[in-house]
Parts: C-alpha cells; structure tokens; sequence
C-alpha cells in the first residue's frame, strides 16, 4: 500500500444532506490493492478526514462541511475503493476533492492531486430574504428610479434556492411605524420606469430564479413599512430580521393628514355645531396650495360612540353628521357642520373623518360640553311597587325634548293621586330632578299624574303603583316538564309567583326563598327517590323561574314549591324522567365485511329513531324488531358493513326530547389504503431536470402486504424512476415509502429533448389491498440546445488543428446563464480557445460559439504519443437548453523525441559541448525540420553543428545538433556564476515535435581585476601599473596561466608577474605589472599613436580573464 485518491460519486450534492465521496487505495507502481488479502487489511485501518482547505470547505454559510467523524471504512475487494460521506451546507462554493484530507493510521496519504469538484445546489425553501436599496425615498406618487426591492427564495442554511412548488407568493406590506393610512405602492417588474403595479397583487414564482426584483418604488404615504411574503410551503416566511425596513419621508405640501376643530361656543343639544377640516402636510403645516386636488376628493363622517353620533335610540330626535361626499376648500380649510342631540361631552377624538385616499383625521383639537335644551317634559322615573303600610319614594325629572336631563332647570309642580293613598302635595325640582313619598293601606292600583302649578306648558307624566297585602302563598305560572333523560336539564322549567291572600302577585317581595322538590302521587305526599338540581332560588318582584331543572332518577313525578313559611303550591300534571339512551352491547372489535352485527338499545325519551349516520363503507342498517333473540326491553337493530375498507361507520340512536340526546358507537372497517401525501402530480411548464418524491402512506388499519409497483410512460426517455423505496417493501398503517421520478426536461430523449406534453402513470399495489394510481404530467416547453457548427470528429491529426461549436437554441424561450463544461480525457491535447457560451444566454433562435483545439503537434508538453483522444463538451442553460458533443481525434504521425545527451549540464566553470539526437519514433515522416534555438543569455551558448534544420527524416530515422555550454568562456570570457537556460524546438513540417528545455549553472572560480585600470591615457612617460587579480568565485583556480600580448612589444614592459603557476583559493589574489613605456618605448624614439596590449589569465577551474590594456604616445 503506498497511497489513496479521492473522487465525488456524483457531480451534484444538496445543502444539507450527505454527499458520498470515493477512496482508492493503490499500491506502489499504481496498481488497485484489490483481492480478499488487502481488504482484510484495509477494513482494519482507522480512517481520519480533515479539512485541507484552509478551514473554509465549503464555507462560510453555515460553518464548513461536515465530515465523517474518524472511523473504519469497508471496501470493495474488486474495485479497491471505500465511500464516505461530507455535508456540504454552502451553496455557492462547491466542495473540491483536494480540500479533503484523508489519512490513515499508518499514515499512508493522498498522493495525487485532483481538484474534480462538487456543485451544490441549495435544499428545500425555507424562508425569504427580502432587501433593498435606494431608501428612504420621498412619500409621493411619482415612481423613484433609484430604488429596488429583491425578495430571495433561501433555504435554512441562507443558500438562495429554487422550488417547484413555491409559485403564486403572496407579498404583503407591514407598518413598522408613521401614519395609520395606507395606500396603494407601486413597483415596476423592469428597471428604468416600466409600467407602475400593485406590489401586493404581484404573485412571484421561484421555479426556475431564486430571486426577484422589483424597481422604481412610488408610495405617497409617509411611512416605514417592510416587505412581508408568504407561502404555504414555505415555512418561515419572512422572518422581521429577513426583511429590511423601506422608510418613505414626507414631502412639504403633500397631504398626509387632517386635523378637525370644533367650534366649543354655544354647545346644546339640537343646536348645530360648527367645525373646521384642515388638511396638512406630516408636521402638521396647512397646506395651502391644493384646493383643487382637495376640492374633488369624497369624505365620509362616522363615528366610534353611537351616543355622540346619529341616530341614536336615546334620542327623541334623529341627528345628523355632514353628508358624505366632497368639501369645499379655501387655503386648505372646510367648514363644516354637527348637530348632536345627546347631552354631555362630546371627545372630538371619536368623530371620524376619512376621504377616499385613505387619509384620516389625525389630531382633534379640541372637546365638546354639549348642554341639555331647555326642559319640555316631566316624567316619573321607574316607580316602586309597595306593599299596604309601606311607603315607596318617586323620582320626578325635567327632561329637554331631545330626553336629556335639564340640570339647570329648578321648578315645583304638584302631585295629584286617586284612591286611598297618601303623600306630600308639592314635588320640587332641582337641578331637573326631584323625589316624593307616597303609601297606602289599601291594597289597590294607584294613579300617578302632576298638576302644572307654575303653568309652564311642559308635557305632563302619569304612571300607576300598585300596592299590595303580605305574601300568602305560592302559585305555578308554568309547572316543569322533563321530556327528558336524568341529569339533563328539563324541556320546561318552573315559573313559580308570591302571592298575597287575594291572589295578587307580591311585586313588593324580594327574599322569599323558593325550593321545588320531587313526590310521586298527586297530593304530594310520597317523595320521590331521586334529586333535584338547580331547585332553589329567591323570589325577585314576587317571582322565580327555575330554568335549569334536572333530577337524577328515572321515574314518574308531582313536583311542589315550598319556602318561606307560605302555603305550598302542588302540581296538578305529572312529567317523566326517563333512563339515559345507550347501546348496550357494542361490537368489541373492528367491522368485517360480509359480516351481520347486531345493536341492542334501551332507555331515552320516546320514540326513539336510528341511522348509520356515517356508513363510509356502503353499509345498510335494517328495521327495529323486539322480540326473539333481542333481550326484552330493548330494541335491536342489523347493520351489514358495506365493502370499502379501512373507513369508520357510525351507529346512532336518538330520542325525542327536546333537546335530543344521542348515543353512539364508532367501528372501523378493517383494510389498507394507499395515498399519495408527497409531492404533486403535475410537474407543469419545465425545460430542467427535475425530480419529484412521491410520499406512499398506508392511510388503512391494517399491513397493506408486499407492495408492486408498475410504472409506464408513453415515451420513456423523458422519465426516469430512482430510487425506488416502495417495490416489495410492507407499509403497516401509517406507514410511509418513497419513489422518486426525475422528468428529464433537460437531458431527455438522449440529450435532445423536444417540447411538448408528456405523461406517465406510477401505480403501487397492495397484496391485501390498496391500490394508488398516479397520472403524471409535464410539458416540455423552453429552450432546446443544437450544435449547428464544425463536426465533433477531427480525425487523424499531427499538428495543432481548431474547430468551432456553434450552439444554437432551436426552442422557444431564453435559456438563462449557460454553463459550459469541457471534459477532457487527456487535458494535455485539448485546448479551449474562446468560449462566449458560458456565463451568457440564448433567446430562441440565438447563437454563440466555442473555440477546440486538439494539440497533435504541441499536446502532452510537446511529448505527444499516437493514438486516440476523446473530450465532452457540455453546454446547459439555466432555465432549459443542454447539448452534450462527444469529441474525438487521433493523434497520428512523426513523433520527435531526444535520444542522446540529457538536456542538463549540471553544475560547471567549462566549456562543455553535448550533442542532442532527434529520433522520429512516429509512423510517418516528418517534412522539412525547423530547428530554433532560443538561449536566455546568446553570451553562455554555442550551437556547434545542426544536421535537422531543413532536412527529414523517416520513422525510427534520427539526426544530431550539437551545442557548447560556455562555462569557462562565456559571457565575453567574464562568466559569472549562475543558472543558465535555453529552449531547442525542433519541428517538423508534417508532423513531430521536440522541445528540450537545456539547463546549466555556471559554479567554479572567477577572476576578477581589482587592481588599476588598463586604459593608461595619453603620456609621453613611462607609466607602471599594477592588476590585482582577484579569485572572487566560490572554487579554487588550479594553476593559473599568464600571457601578455602586446601589439608592439617595443612599448610595454611585463616587470612583475607573481600570478604565473600560482593557485588561488576563494578571495585570494596576485599582482601583475606592467608599464606602458610612453618616454623610452621604441627605442626611446617614441611615435605618436594609440598602443594596445591583452593580458590573458587562465587556469583551471577559474575560466579566464582577458584585460585589454591601452595607452596613446602624445
């Protein structure tokens, strides 16, 4: 075992849930470790995942992916590979096989490096984000092209996502603060001023984008309000922090509210009362300037108090408010005019005002003392009733004609009566109301009326007041009846009266106490055996009603009033209490079809009636009989359960009390159903894969058995069933399994899709029962992606040769964002050039292109090998269009490769020269040969002798260049160290390639002069300098060698030379010197001119040092 690579099972993954990753273990020489041995052996290792990303994989969503905890794998001993699993969570960032590590606990690493990479798509929408920009916007109804508003389908981990099910959203707007009216805001679906619509009758759609805009924003309301949206499977809306605030800021001069002032002088009741409505801006300035506008707006007049509005059933008078419809206005301000007719005071800030924008009064400025109209009426209020020797007070008012109370009104008037009874004369009136005395001591009716002393024209009251003897003794009104069952409460309940010993209701009495109880014969003598609730009360004004009687025993009663000390009074009718209504022998068990049960029923107020109220199955309930084999006292009844199974039946039996009673049992009828509770059936308008689950539920009582499922399509290249989680599975009631079926809008009818209707029909069935049959349907409708450019097959090729892909969209709508993916087998003979494909899109009838080239001559770095090349070029849009072309070429022809020296030089201070032997090692041959030779510095390079350039040669043929390092004598013979480069390409012109990359790095001594110059000038002297050579490399020189050659020796001396034969080490150094004889040279008869000498230091591994020394003779 020497190492592991890594690999994804699937290009795709969803957020949120585990994608399973791939691991191969090889051996040394790269072979599978397959075979029973090495699984032993590779199932034993304890495996560790990391991150080796940096600690972003697949961040920063929601955190980085999550990772198999450290474990042991189980391998395949075929294919020598385990699975393991990473949750991915980031949509947008994708996961790349290189960011896992992988190592097992011997150590043993990934080796090769593969950046293969997972896309993500987002999971299932969770809620929406929602966003905007170009705010806070002026309140005003024109629309304002700065601002935008995108609302984002995301799932729960924030990764935008699209959803087939979220279509028809409902947006909504929500007040955060600003003024209570509302209107209507306005949005444009296209940037630049489209056509302005409601935002709120706007229904997005999040199938094929995971976000909307909307633009150019106009609302007239000064507000801050957020954008709300909503959908049923969607499940967290939009929460407040996913929403951001829109802040629209009141204009000066745009109307946002009223205020309303009343006129507070002369207030009363009837009187009409008058007010001003004046519109204003947000900070409460009048504005002035929209009369106009104002004038054709309709306003309507409530109010939140009916006793301040009108009508009012207090009122003697019918009110009014102003008419509804529209004002007059001057400089912003109405007048307007109320009458109300209730005294008292009225709070303004419960007059409304609303005009048909919306727009509300705001602030009332001020309150209403509304006083009573002069008094027109006196009345009696509400006289007693008393008993003889007892006296009863009466209350006289002074009332207005609209019933209010007069409180300033002070008058007296005099009472005068009929009878017996005796009072005061004169009834005074303070603050509109006065009170009086009155008794008799003879029971009668006495007649109240007032003699109008003063003459003041007032309507006059009269009233009567009865007065009575003690109370004697009890009386029924209405005697009780049960027509009931025990413990319910009786049809008809007792009204019960207080008498005095003339039979005349004791109106006076108001603590009698009253208890109604049970006997079972006439004269009330033999109690009854049960009790009575709900029995006792006391009299109010001579008078009870027990109206909530129930009694606990089933039996034949009298009923009797006592309490008090009063003579008791005895029904004269009987009424009966009859056994509660039950089923007395229920089936124990669930209903079977084919099977008879039979219910025996007793008790409940007669006659009682039946029916399976609920027979879900299809049952049949037969006639009552009694009798036979029915237990005596009761009925029974035959019900046959019908034959739809898993379904409840509901056996009922009713009495006729008044309020009935019922009794009830409940069975199921056994079976298994199933229903589809997953996804829905119709996929709708699609040009993508997409993929739907079908949730199978048993919905029955019982196992539904082994199920079978069958599924059939009328053209099966668009379907596709997998996985398949129901065939042969058992569900038990409530149980669930799931199919899943992918309509290929994108890849179907083998990648060449077209639109239209398409239909299936998955059916899943039972082996006790249960059948569900579902009829699939979608309609391919969108963009259909064609390659209308060059073949996909190059051929044979020994040179580089391009070829263009035009993809067309032959369907009827735009394909969103195209992606193109191009899928090498050897990435190194494939070339993209131009692709203006990826990243666009395509309306219908559209095209773009992309640009391949297949590298025959310069693939494989130039070291190509005949044969077979394929790629796949994958081009799909977003919203629809998928074309896959399937490339192939074959590399044929001279294959050029360098069998003689090895392109490196390695480290050296010499000239070396190596010669390079191009062999053709293809099968044909190579055309005339160009061979370039391309050096970093010419100065360090020699080519010696070329036997390519212009010739060719055969298969298996070859041919030599030769060429020198100059390490010792590059560079003018002042090397210095250092690397060195050069590029040979050798190309031939039918086929064949070799480019050798040459290397050296000049290492050794290097000599260097660090004396004085050699340009001695012009002297008519002798003039001896001295050249101290240097050793500034990093080698020791060997023996050095010195020659002085002179142009004409008659004018130069070598007069010291201690660098001939010597070594120098690393910084050491000698001295050579010479004169330039400008005074005796030439035999001391100097001529005029220019001299010239070269000094040459050579010597091991030091290279050479050539000075070139110069003088002139005046």
């Amino acid at each position: 075992l020497k190492s592991y690579n890594v690999n994804r099972t699937t290009p795709t993954g969803v957020a949120g849930s585990n994608t399973i990753w791939r691991i191969t273990a090889f051996d040394q020489a790269g072979n599978l470790m397959a075979g029973a041995t090495n699984k032993a052996e590779l199932d034993s290792r304890t495996f560790t995942f990391s991150d080796n990303s940096g600690g972003t994989l697949n961040g920063p969503e929601a955190g980085v992916a999550s990772l198999t905890p450290a474990t042991t794998l189980t391998w395949n001993q075929t294919t020598a590979t385990a699975n393991f699993n990473v949750t991915p969570f980031n949509k947008a960032n994708g996961i790349v096989a290189d960011d896992i590590h992988i190592q097992d606990d011997f150590g043993t690493p990934v080796s090769a490096t593969n950046t293969e990479a997972m896309t993500i798509a987002g999971a299932a929408g969770n809620h929406f984000h929602i966003q905007n920009t170009g705010f806070p916007s002026n309140a005003t109804a024109n629309q304002d092209l700065a601002t935008r508003i995108s609302v984002q389908l995301q799932d729960i981990y924030g990764n935008p996502t699209l959803d087939p099910a979220v279509t028809n959203v409902t947006l909504a707007l929500n007040q955060i603060s600003g003024y209570t009216n509302t209107g209507t805001m306005n949005i444009s679906t296209t940037d630049g001023g489209g056509a302005p619509s409601d935002i709120t009758a706007e229904t997005p759609s999040f199938v094929a984008s995971s976000s909307l805009y909307y633009f150019d924003i106009a609302y007239d309301v000064g507000h801050v309000v957020e954008l709300l949206a909503s959908h049923a499977s969607v499940p967290g809306g939009t929460a407040g922090a996913a929403s951001d605030d829109m802040t629209f800021t009141v204009v000066s001069s745009t109307v946002q509210q009223y205020a309303l002032n009343f006129d507070i002088a002369g207030t009363k009741a009837g009187d009409p009362v008058a007010a001003s409505l004046v519109a204003q801006d947000g900070g409460g300035n009048t504005i002035t300037g929209q009369d106009g506008v104002l004038n054709t707006i309709g306003y309507t007049f409530t109010s939140t108090n009916a006793s301040f509005d009108a009508p009012n059933a207090s009122q003697t008078v019918a009110g009014n408010d102003p008419a509804d419809g529209s004002l007059t206005f001057v400089n912003g301000s109405s007048t307007l005019t109320w009458r109300f007719y209730q005294g008292g005071t009225v709070p303004t800030g419960q007059v409304t005002v609303t005009d048909n924008t919306n727009t509300i009064v705001r602030a009332n400025q001020n309150t209403l003392a509304m006083q009573p109209a002069t008094a027109s009426d006196y009345l009696f209020i509400n006289p007693l009733e008393s008993i003889i020797a007892s006296s009863t007070t009466l209350t006289a008012q002074a009332r207005d004609q609209y019933n209010n109370l007069d409180t300033n009104y002070q008058i007296d008037f005099d009472l005068v009566t009929d009878g017996s009874a005796t009072h005061g004369t004169t009834v005074n009136i303070a603050n509109g109301s006065g009170t009086i005395q009155i008794s008799d001591l003879v029971a009668e009716t006495v007649n109240l009326s007032m003699n109008d002393v003063n003459v003041t024209g007032n309507n006059l009251d009269t009233e009567d007041v009865i007065f009575t003897g003690p109370p004697d003794h009890f009386a029924y009104i209405t005697e009780p009846i049960s027509n009931e069952t025990i413990n319910k409460t009786f049809g008809t309940g007792a009204i019960v009266e207080v008498r005095d010993a003339t039979g005349t209701r004791v109106f006076a009495d108001n603590a009698t106490p009253v208890t109604l109880s049970p006997f079972t014969n006439a004269a009330c003598g033999i109690a009854g055996a049960g009790t009575f609730t709900n029995n006792t009360g006391t009299v109010v004004a001579g008078r009870l009603t027990l109206g909530t009687l129930q009694y606990d025993t089933a039996e034949n009663i009298f009923t009797e009033i006592s309490g008090g000390g009063l003579t008791v009074a005895c029904a004269v009718a009987s009424t009966t209490v009859f056994a509660s209504l039950a089923i007395d022998n229920p089936p124990g068990a669930n209903f079977q079809t084919g099977e008879v049960y039979t219910f025996e029923v007793s008790g409940g107020v007669p006659p009682l009636t039946t029916a399976a109220s609920v027979s879900n199955s299809g049952g049949t309930l037969g006639l009552a009989y009694s009798g036979g084999s029915c237990t005596a006292g009761r009925n029974c009844y035959d019900f046959t359960p019908g034959t739809t199974v898993a379904v409840n039946d509901i056996f009922d039996i009713r009495d006729s009390a008044s309020v009935q009673n019922m009794a009830s049992t409940t069975r199921q009828t056994d079976g298994s159903i199933l229903n589809n509770i997953g996804d829905p059936v119709a996929w709708g308008n699609t040009a993508l894969d997409v993929s739907k689950t079908f949730t199978i539920r048993n919905d029955g009582n019982i196992n539904a058995g082994a199920l079978a499922v069958t599924f059939n399509s009328a053209d099966a290249s668009y379907w596709d069933k997998n996985p398949d989680f129901c065939d042969t599975n058992t569900l038990a009631p409530a149980a669930t399994c799931d199919i899943t079926i992918t309509f290929l809008g994108a890849t179907g009818n083998t990648n060449a899709p077209a639109n239209g209707f398409q239909s299936s029909t998955l059916v899943v069935i039972g082996a006790t029962n249960g059948t569900s049959t579902l009829n699939l349907t979608a309609t391919r409708d969108g963009a259909i992606f064609n390659n209308i450019g060059d073949t996909v097959a190059w051929g044979n090729r020994s040179k580089d040769f391009q070829k263009t892909f035009t993809i067309r969209n032959d369907g009827n709508a735009n394909s969103g964002v195209i992606a193109s993916v191009f899928t090498p087998g050897d990435a190194t003979y494939w070339s993209v050039d131009a692709d203006a494909c990826n990243t666009s899109n395509l309306n219908a009838a559209a095209t773009c292109d992309i640009d391949i080239t297949f590298l025959g001559e310069t693939g494989n770095s130039g070291n190509v090998a005949n044969g077979a090349q394929a790629a796949t070029l994958t081009v799909t849009g977003a919203t629809g269009g998928v074309t896959t072309l399937s490339l192939t070429a074959t590399r044929d022809g001279a294959i050029f490769n360098n069998t003689g020296a090895a392109p490196g030089w390695g480290n050296t201070a010499s000239d070396v020269q190596k010669t390079f032997t191009i062999t053709n090692n293809g099968n044909a041959n190579s055309g005339v040969m160009t061979t370039v030779f391309t050096p970093a510095d010419a100065s360090y390079w020699s080519v010696d002798s070329d036997a390519c350039n212009t010739s060719n040669i055969n298969g298996a043929a070859t041919c030599d260049i030769q060429i020198t390092f100059l390490g010792a004598s590059g560079n003018t013979a002042n090397p210095v160290n250092g690397a060195q480069s050069a590029t040979l390409s050798v190309t031939g012109a039918t086929g064949g390639q070799e480019i050798l990359s040459l290397t050296a790095t000049r290492d050794g001594a290097i000599l260097n002069n660090i004396g004085q110059t050699g340009a001695y000038g012009t002297t008519g002297t002798d003039d001896q300098r001295t050249f101290t050579i240097q050793n500034d490399g990093n080698a020791t020189t060997g023996a050095l060698s010195v020659v002085f050659t002179p142009a004409d020796a008659g004018y130069w001396s070598l007069d010291v030379d201690n660098c001939n034969t010597v070594t120098l080490g690393a910084a050491a150094n000698c001295d050579i010197s010479i004169t330039f004889l400008g005074a005796t040279g030439n035999g001391s008869a100097p001529v005029s001119g220019p001299q010239a000498g070269t000094l040459t230091i050579t010597g091991g591994t030091a290279g050479i040092r050539v000075l070139n020394l110069t003088g002139t003779i005046p």
